[in-house]
């Protein structure tokens, strides 16, 4: 089998916020971008009879979990960034694709941006964390 993997520069993370015809907007300076880490609940459905005193689970309901992003801090995205914490958004991210560039793997999903914190180290670049949770299904396209 061939090698297929991509790399992720030119990679994208827009998002929208109200209705369909809202205008879309990238974050900027991005260094890393998570991908939604889907998971699910853990139903413990032990009872005094199980057998051998072994645990029982079924699963429970998904959770597209959080999504972490590494950001360059720049004062106007800052700004803006700050302006949507905790404000419902349609999120895509955009894989690079070198044959075509426009047409790579796109993540779809509703969310909120969680948090935003950074760092301001001595000798580096001073950089943003921000954190997306996911809310829904994400869809792959």
């Amino acid at each position: 089998m061939a090698d297929s993997g991509v790399h992720g520069a030119g990679s994208t993370l827009k998002y929208s916020i109200g209705t369909a015809t809202a205008a879309t907007a990238a974050l900027a300076q991005i260094t890393n971008i998570g991908l939604p880490a889907i998971s699910v609940d853990d139903i413990d459905i032990s009872t005094m009879d199980s057998v051998e005193k072994w645990r029982s689970f079924i699963p429970g309901m998904k959770d597209g979990g959080d999504l972490p992003m590494d950001c360059m801090f720049e004062k106007v995205n800052a700004s803006t960034i700050m302006s949507i914490v905790g404000v419902p958004a349609t999120w895509q991210i955009q894989v690079n694709d070198a044959v075509a560039p426009t047409s790579g793997t796109k993540f779809n999903f509703s969310g909120y941006l969680k948090s935003m914190g950074g760092a301001i180290p001595f000798n580096d670049k001073v950089t943003q964390t921000l954190t997306i949770k996911v809310s829904g299904k994400p869809l792959i396209a």
